[in-house]
């Protein structure tokens, strides 16, 4: 019975912060691509090649007119992004879209699309992502966007990056604690 209350404790802060995101949405702006590390020698993981097929599939379903592709060069000396939206015109050029290459994690990925969304007027996002980053991307989707809904990429299940997933979770929570408590400080002053 104590490992039960302990499982609640350890899983009530994951729903209550995370809970499971909107999923479908009839039509949106532009699809949002989340972009992930290529292989160093520049070509596609398994795990892009999942995220551009979605947004390929949900474009030509007119799920939205455009796509944005939103990664940096977070891991190595590749862009993210520019490699991602490559894939895609090999795919079909005639697909439209706008890239942002600035985005060094999830967070930097809303942030920066946020702007350029801004400047092309985008207001609704159908957010691509892998099936376990969903929860955790509609976090800081939240923060940026009103009109949104998250896509996973029919990954197959894999332990290791739930796992990797639920540590990122509390990661991200403490990190939001200490900035607050950061502004709190800094608000008394």
């Amino acid at each position: 019975m104590i490992y039960l209350i302990l499982l609640m404790l350890v899983l009530l802060p994951i729903f209550i912060y995370f809970p499971k995101p909107k999923q479908n949405m009839d039509h949106a702006d532009c699809i949002l691509v989340l972009g992930c590390p290529t292989h160093e020698d520049g070509s596609l993981c398994q795990t892009q090649i999942r995220r551009c097929k979605k947004a390929i599939d949900l474009w030509s379903k007119q799920k939205a007119p455009l796509i944005m592709i939103s990664g940096g060069k977070a891991h190595n000396a590749i862009c993210e992004a520019e490699a991602m939206a490559k894939y895609i015109h090999q795919s079909d050029p005639q697909i439209p879209i706008l890239m942002e290459t600035r985005a060094m994690n999830t967070y930097d990925n809303f942030k920066y699309s946020k702007q350029l969304c801004d400047q092309h007027q985008i207001h609704s996002i159908i957010v691509v992502t892998s099936t376990s980053h969903c929860r955790r991307s509609a976090y800081f989707a939240r923060k940026f966007f009103d009109e949104f809904a998250m896509i996973g990429d029919d990954e197959p299940f894999s332990l290791k990056k739930r796992t990797r997933e639920f540590f990122a979770k509390y990661n991200t929570l403490y990190c939001e604690i200490k900035i607050k408590l950061k502004k709190n400080r800094g608000s008394q002053h």
